[in-house]
């Protein structure tokens, strides 16, 4: 044997052999042809670089400490398979392809170079692959202590068992898989921590065949397999931002506030779970003012609930997590609405704490209108809702404003027509009439209107007016003797006579107990009511005001006139509620036809005020229709068969009866 020490050299091929002993020490030592070693090759913490071009081959027992591939082209290989080799520190493999099965201490793939195994590997030192790394279905076994892979790797087997406490350092963002399995491991107490290069960044991984993982502790990992890296019973420790890995983890209940409810497992308790395996969890409220609100998680990541919403739900955990069931107080609401033709001042809808008060509202009135209540009952406007302990909805309700329209008549005088009246806001009221009394003569109203008929219209409050009349002395002929007793009319007492203005005089005869305030001719056309009126009343109407000598009696009167009364005439009369009526069968006509006396009732029929109160007021006269058919007339002209209703009765049995005079 020899012994042959090489500083820094370059070579072709290189032969040692059998009893020769070649010792690199320090140097570098490179060449471009085959290495076979039949001798002894030490290689102290010398390099040996294979470079240039052309395939060589390493053959025989060799242990380098630096070994560098770094051919000149990429398809340029070195093959070992046939050599018993192992490098001590470093393999960089930065050109051509290098084919071995070896120890390594630390290995370093930079592009174009690759490393294809021709049988398992054993690493010791750090990984790092940047070129291309061919596994030929033969395992790689990392078996030093703190550890690191860099680079996207491709492994067939990849294993890592451990007695003591180590850590495995993946790069972030690069991804290592794994085509058959993976073996990763610890021992009790002392785990095997998998940690990102960048803290917080994942790495990811993706295990594709078996998986055989125990004692471990992951950070930062995510699994892209389609199946979750299932770690449940290895005692497997869950550090944080992982994906897809299920573990078993501590479930801490709690609950905020504290007096507000209660939970399942209870409050307090740390429970373990099994990662990935959801857990049934229920929150109980405890306090009336209370509702429960959601579940969360502390941290946010490590817990993914069913239903964070619901008191009764499941969780899944993927660490170590508090879970909180969280309450709040009852919040009701309020909630205010106007009705047609009004609105709401204020917030119309209130979220109002359990036991506390809303804000004011005002219900305000359209133009027209008044507020009438509100929907619950409450009459309070503004209102304010104390002690709420419920949802609430009130309507505001509004109502059309109505008014009175009042008319008296001053002495001398009445009112014909209703009064008083009520009026919708806006509306017109009914037309009424002053009507002056025997005697009298209208003026005014107090409002200054001047003629004796009106109608208040667009009305928009309470009115009142009254009339005013004077007394008037009518001028009668000397020889005026309507009831023809022999006596001028303007010498007797106990008749009240009264001109129509076109030289006819009517007079009026009531029993010698009662009194005639007045009476009075108008001109049909003066009430605007046509409904069912007559076609013409020939003789106009009388308008009379009586006082009885006791409510409700029955009495006669009789209405004489100038004119005789034309044949076949209905007796008439008008009141405001029931508009034109025939009074024919309450009226007799005297044999010279110049008088009716009418029977009448006080709050009777006939009656135009409809009370019993010792007053009778009349509008009353002799009413003709116009002939429609051309059959069964009379005289002056009128329908025999038709009524004062408009219709037809045939035969003019009505005239037989009571109805014609």
């Amino acid at each position: 044997m020899f012994l042959l020490i090489v500083p820094a050299v370059a070579a072709g091929d290189l032969s040692i052999s059998p009893g020769a002993n070649f010792s690199l020490g320090s140097s570098t030592f490179s060449l471009s042809g085959d290495w076979e070693n039949d001798g002894t090759y030490t290689a102290g913490t010398g390099v040996v670089v294979f470079n240039g071009d052309g395939s060589r081959t390493i053959t025989g027992a060799n242990a380098f400490y630096d070994l560098v591939i770094d051919k000149t082209n990429a398809v340029d290989a070195v093959d070992a398979s046939g050599s018993d080799l192992s490098v001590t520190n470093t393999l960089s493999v930065a050109g051509g392809i290098l084919t071995s099965a070896s120890a390594f201490g630390d290995v370093a793939i930079a592009p174009p170079g690759t490393l294809a195994l021709s049988g398992d590997i054993t690493v010791s030192g750090q990984w790092q692959n940047r070129g291309t790394f061919i596994h030929n279905n033969y395992t790689v076994r990392l078996n030093g202590i703190d550890q690191s892979m860099a680079g996207a790797n491709l492994f067939y087997n990849l294993t890592k068992q451990t007695a003591s406490a180590a850590t495995l350092t993946f790069e972030s963002n690069a991804a290592t898989t794994i085509e058959n399995d993976l073996v990763l491991g610890g021992a009790a107490g002392q785990l095997l921590a998998l940690r990102a290069s960048s803290p917080g960044v994942r790495w990811d991984i993706d295990p594709r065949g078996g998986r055989f993982l125990d004692y471990l502790d992951v950070q930062d990992s995510e699994n892209i397999n389609l199946a979750d890296i299932d770690v449940i019973g290895r005692h497997c420790l869950d550090s944080g931002n992982n994906v897809k890995w299920v573990f078993l983890a501590d479930m801490t209940m709690a609950v905020l506030p504290t007096s507000a409810g209660s939970t399942t497992p209870a409050a307090g308790s740390v429970t373990m779970v099994e990662g990935g395996l959801a857990q049934n969890i229920t929150a109980a409220v405890d306090h009336p003012d209370y509702h429960f609100f959601r579940w969360t998680a502390e941290p946010v990541g490590n817990a993914a609930f069913d239903d964070a919403f619901g008191p009764a739900t499941t969780v899944t955990l993927s660490g170590p997590a508090v879970i909180t069931a969280n309450f709040a107080v009852n919040v009701y609401t309020l909630t205010y609405l106007a009705g047609p033709n009004g609105a709401i001042d204020g917030y119309n809808r209130q979220p109002v704490a359990s036991g506390g008060s809303g804000l004011p509202v005002t219900a305000l009135a359209a133009a027209g209108y008044h507020f009438v209540g509100w929907s619950d009952g409450a009459a309070a406007n503004p209102r304010t809702d104390t002690n709420v302990t419920a949802d609430r909805t009130v309507t505001a309700a509004f109502a059309l404003n109505t008014y009175t329209l009042t008319y008296a008549a001053g002495p001398g005088g009445s009112i014909m027509g209703a009064t008083p009246q009520t009026v919708n806001h806006g509306a017109d009221g009914a037309p009424v009439t002053a009507v002056a009394g025997a005697g009298f003569r209208f003026v005014r109203w107090s409002d200054g209107a001047a003629g004796p008929t009106r109608t208040d219209t667009a009305i928009t409050s309470d009115f009142s007016a009254f009339a005013e009349f004077e007394a008037v002395q009518p001028d009668l002929p000397d020889d005026l003797d309507l009831d023809g007793n022999g006596q001028p009319d303007e010498a007797q007492t106990d008749i009240t006579v009264a001109p129509d203005g076109n030289g006819r005089y009517f007079g009026l005869i009531v029993p010698p107990e009662m009194t005639t305030e007045y009476l009075e001719w108008i001109d049909a056309a003066l009430v605007p009511d046509t409904t069912n009126r007559p076609d013409r009343f020939p003789l106009g109407l009388v308008r009379f005001r009586v006082l009885t000598s006791a409510p409700g009696e029955t009495i006669q009167l009789t209405i004489y006139c100038s004119e005789a009364i034309p044949e076949g005439v209905f007796w008439f009369t008008h009141d405001p509620v029931n508009g034109w009526q025939d009074y024919s069968e309450g009226a007799v006509v005297g044999q010279d036809r110049r008088s009716v006396t009418l029977t009448l009732q006080d709050g009777g029929f006939g009656d135009a005020d409809g009370e019993v109160n010792g007053v009778i007021e009349g509008v009353f006269g002799p009413a003709l229709f116009d002939q429609d058919d051309g059959n069964d007339d009379d005289d002056n002209g009128n329908d025999g068969n038709q009524t004062g209703d408009g219709k037809h009765h045939g035969g003019g049995c009505f005239l037989e009866t009571a109805g014609r005079h």
